[in-house]
């Protein structure tokens, strides 16, 4: 790990992770995470499928936490898959609330 990988983590373990709250839409970043992490799925024949509901409204975050985040669940997802395997990713809102599956 690098110097700064491992000066974040000691930052969340005191609960001392910064970041501003601001709009974000979690398709896009659904869609950034699934690219970044495509050549890893590949190489291990995993299969990443997005699907994102129309027209959802974005929601109150910290963008960079919920990058992370993603990036920690759908790298694992693939990581610990089987050979030939799928993630299936799924963004929708319902009563108001905004889910990802």
């Amino acid at each position: 790990a690098t110097v700064n990988e491992l000066l974040e983590a000691t930052r969340i373990e005191q609960g001392k992770k910064e970041g501003v709250a601001s709009l974000v839409q979690l398709g896009p970043l659904l869609q950034t995470t699934a690219k970044t992490l495509m050549g890893e799925a590949k190489k291990r024949g995993v299969s990443v499928f997005l699907h994102i509901q129309d027209a959802l409204p974005p929601v109150m975050a910290i963008e960079s936490h919920m990058q992370e985040a993603f990036l920690n669940l759908v790298s694992n997802a693939i990581k610990y898959n089987r050979e030939n395997g799928k993630v299936d990713i799924e963004v929708f809102e319902e009563n108001n609330i905004q889910k990802v599956c």
